[in-house]
């Protein structure tokens, strides 16, 4: 680009700056809120899931018409281990109960988690935080967003009825970090685990199990019709009189966290929102572009005369796009991760995730960038080509109307054949919808006379510009 059409861009920026910085406005408020849900989206799908596999889920969990003691559920648990298709298995029992702290009942339930106190904790398992598993005798574990939720502390005393209708007494030694479970919170139900050696009368009536792949055996399966099929045999074998009869079996959605589901749908619909704002606003600013090309005209022509090419015009309307591009998106990044990351947060604190990271990949980044600088050229091309191949003669015969008349001019032409018509009033018509563009600035650019005014810069109207 020569040293004049250089001049003439830094000009063009500082004589219609507000028009400028409107679509500097309009591209970083749109990619911000883009950025921000997709740097969001993209790291929440990453940790949720890792949090969740983390604990080893149980791919499914047969309920059994009896309860087992801890000896027995071991013994099951080893023959039930070497079946087709089972990688690991494990016994547990939950039940749910009023609870008490410190002798003051509490309107919250609990629900209890128990293991064997041998339970090697390689499936189905949970992160101790406070103490080690398994707890000793008499002593019971909370999780760690139930503390608030039922007014418990570490040191307190838990009252809870057990499945066999006795109260037990038990103390809060420790808090779990379970990321397999829906946050207490939500559910509005406490979260506690013990061993059954502090609750010698519960007895394990659940026997979960990990399905292999069929193309790896190694790891867990995620088809749910294998899945179906294995802990289907397994619930067989038990009722040919290997153990206790099976009397339900669950499978819930193959390693899917079970609110992650929400927590997709809301990012997702705010991230399609934010590509529709950012496309609404690269419209507007191309609309704004195709406007200020237009008024340009006659100075294009001007420039062509004196020796111009297409090519240069092209490429000094090009770098003016690119530079209102580069300026939004240096303006939106660093936002977009400062609100990116407080969403993860608020998303995460929703479903008790602690998360290893709130980074996004780099990728991501590149594709903010790459969106807010590429697509406003991207869509103000047609325009900007247009504009660049208009001929010198084009240029000056150019007279601000439009190229071709609208179905609204047909309709004065029709109206100037009525004799009783005020020809007067017909002329302000045609003057008003031959540019409505140039109507509806007309309040702006009346304001700005008057400022002038005001400002010394014009002694009167009419003696300056458009004033």
């Amino acid at each position: 680009m020569s040293s004049m059409l250089l001049v003439k861009l830094r000009r063009d920026l500082r004589t219609t700056w507000s028009r400028f910085a409107l679509m500097v406005t309009a591209i970083a408020v749109s990619l911000m809120v883009f950025g921000a849900v997709l740097l969001a989206y993209v790291a929440s799908t990453r940790e949720i899931p890792n949090a969740y596999m983390g604990t080893q889920p149980a791919s499914a969990t047969i309920l059994l018409e009896q309860p087992l003691n801890a000896q027995e559920m071991s013994q099951l648990v080893d023959d039930v281990q070497s079946r087709p298709g089972v990688i690991a298995a494990a016994g547990r029992t939950q039940f749910t109960s009023d609870i008490q702290v410190n002798g003051q009942p509490r309107d919250t339930p609990l629900q209890v988690f128990v293991a064997p106190p041998d339970d090697p904790m390689q499936m189905a398992k949970f992160q101790v935080q406070q103490g080690s598993w398994p707890p000793p005798p008499g002593e019971i574990f909370v999780g760690r967003d139930s503390f608030n939720l039922i007014d418990v502390a570490v040191g307190d005393t838990l009252t809870l009825t057990t499945p066999a209708g006795a109260p037990a007494q038990l103390k809060v030694t420790g808090s779990v970090y379970d990321p397999s479970l829906a946050p207490a919170p939500q559910e509005q139900t406490g979260h506690a685990y013990l061993s059954t050696a502090s609750l010698t009368s519960a007895g394990l009536d659940q026997l979960k199990i990990q399905v292999s792949d069929t193309a790896n055996p190694s790891v867990p399966s995620p088809d749910r019709s294998r899945i179906v099929a294995v802990a289907g045999g397994v619930a067989q074998w038990l009722q040919e009189g290997n153990g206790p009869a099976a009397r339900e079996i669950q499978v819930p959605d193959p390693y899917a966290h079970p609110h992650q589901w929400q927590v997709n749908s809301l990012l997702l619909a705010l991230l399609t929102g934010g590509i529709i704002a950012l496309v609404l606003s690269v419209l507007l600013v191309a609309n704004m572009l195709n406007g200020l090309f237009t008024q340009q005209i006659p100075q294009i022509g001007i420039m062509k005369a004196i020796g111009a090419r297409s090519s240069d015009i092209m490429r000094l309307y090009l770098s003016m796009t690119l530079l209102v591009a580069l300026a939004a998106t240096l303006l939106a990044l660093a936002p977009a991760v400062v609100i990116g990351r407080a969403l993860l947060n608020q998303m995460f604190g929703f479903l008790g995730i602690l998360p290893s990271s709130f980074e996004a990949p780099a990728w991501t980044y590149a594709l903010i960038v790459a969106v807010g600088v590429g697509l406003p050229p991207m869509m103000a091309l047609i325009p900007l080509v247009t504009t660049s191949r208009t001929t010198v003669r084009a240029a000056i015969d150019h007279h601000g109307a439009a190229p071709t008349p609208s179905g609204l001019s047909g309709f004065l032409a029709w109206l100037t054949r009525l004799r009783r018509v005020d020809r007067g009033l017909l002329l302000a018509l045609r003057n008003t919808t031959r540019r409505p563009g140039r109507f509806f600035s007309f309040g702006r650019t009346t304001g700005e006379c008057r400022q002038r005014v005001r400002r010394g810069d014009v002694t009167e109207r009419g003696s300056a510009g458009n004033c």
